[in-house]
């Protein structure tokens, strides 16, 4: 069993790999209009405050996930 998981993983590292800048653009390029407006939101002092405080906080959601991501990825180029 555990040789079947470590063939996998390499595998899935080695998909990683050679995919991870494509997909990161990908992620990004998704990501950031929707960043864009939830700043939009956040800025405008038109907006209710309910809703600046739910843009605001999905930012700060976001900014984590993104941390958490590059910190898989880092993790993950030191283990190839």
């Amino acid at each position: 069993m555990g040789y079947l998981v470590n063939v996998c993983r390499g595998e899935l590292l080695a998909a990683f790999s050679y995919n991870k800048i494509f997909y990161v653009v990908l992620l990004y390029s998704f990501l950031s209009p929707a960043l864009s407006a939830l700043r939009e939101i956040v800025e405008d002092e038109k907006e209710s405050a309910g809703s600046r405080i739910a843009a605001a906080r999905s930012l700060l959601e976001y900014g984590l996930r993104l941390t958490e991501f590059n910190d898989i990825l880092r993790d993950l180029e030191g283990v190839e």
